[in-house]
């Protein structure tokens, strides 16, 4: 259980470092590929370290079920066996179709990580102004809005600018935006 005490504060200013990464693509793979995206964003309070982990889809997997999808390693091609292992996860786990369909969906191309939508994939207890406890779930909404790529040209731009997204993040950073 946690106050946050930091979240009711809204005119002390508290430092944010933020860490993207890719759910199932392999590394070193185009960031404009269709996967779920995750992210821990980590505030460093007065009281300490506070991270909030989430996920562009409000569905979570499982973590046999993003190991499943994995490809084997030093090699280009799916192994049978890992297709059979995350179509029997999908079939064995009725949650794992909810987070499927959103996989599938344009939600995991995003235009920029800057017009993701995020879920957090924890619920916390927090105490309100009352010090009671409430349940709470983190989800945060872009300023700039949610956008998608298109499927042919998230194709293109992982053919032509693999770090598209790093990229974005990093121009956007210098600008001040």
């Amino acid at each position: 259980m946690t106050t946050a005490r930091f979240l009711n504060q809204p005119e002390e200013r508290t430092p944010v470092f933020v860490r993207f990464f890719s759910g199932a693509a392999e590394a070193f793979s185009a960031d404009t590929v269709r996967d779920v995206r995750g992210f821990d964003v980590r505030f460093f309070t007065t009281a300490g370290r506070y991270d909030l982990l989430g996920n562009s889809v409000p569905a979570f997997a499982a973590p046999h079920e993003a190991t499943s999808a994995r490809t084997v390693a030093l090699r280009d091609h799916w192994r049978a066996t890992a297709v059979d292992a995350f179509w029997a996860c999908v079939a064995a786990e009725p949650q794992s179709m909810h987070m499927l369909l959103w996989q599938m969906s344009d939600r995991t191309l995003p235009r920029s990580l800057r017009m993701m939508e995020g879920f957090g994939i924890k619920t916390f207890v927090l105490r309100n102004a009352r010090n009671k406890s409430v349940f709470c779930r983190f989800h945060w909404r872009p300023l700039l809005g949610n956008a998608s790529l298109l499927p042919d040209e998230a194709k293109t731009i992982a053919a032509t600018d693999p770090d598209f997204h790093r990229r974005d993040l990093v121009q956007s950073i210098h600008r001040g935006e």
